[in-house]
């Protein structure tokens, strides 16, 4: 079960057209699928819970995307290999 505070990720999970930053769900489609095919049997829940209530772990997670969205990152070899590197930028941003 993975623990997602925001309803519109966990709609965006579920289309699969192209929209602005639909590169990241792509991405989070690959690792779930990978994960999928390495552990069969494996079941994978995306639930939504409400933004910091009594959750210690996603008010920690807050904290650090928004340290993210200044430019502040994690050391390049404490993230997986499949963020590593530079994130496309989405058309919009551009």
């Amino acid at each position: 079960m993975i623990g997602v505070d925001s309803q519109a990720a966990i709609q965006a999970t579920r289309s699969m057209c192209g929209a602005s930053g639909h590169h990241l769900v792509d991405r989070v489609h690959e690792w779930i699928w990978a994960a999928l095919c390495k552990h069969r049997g494996l079941k994978v829940e995306l639930r939504w819970i409400p933004g910091h209530m009594g959750v210690q772990e996603n008010k920690w997670a807050d904290e650090e995307a928004k340290k993210a969205a200044k430019g502040d990152s994690s050391d390049g070899m404490q993230l997986p290999m499949a963020c590593r590197g530079a994130l496309p930028a989405s058309r919009s941003a551009v």
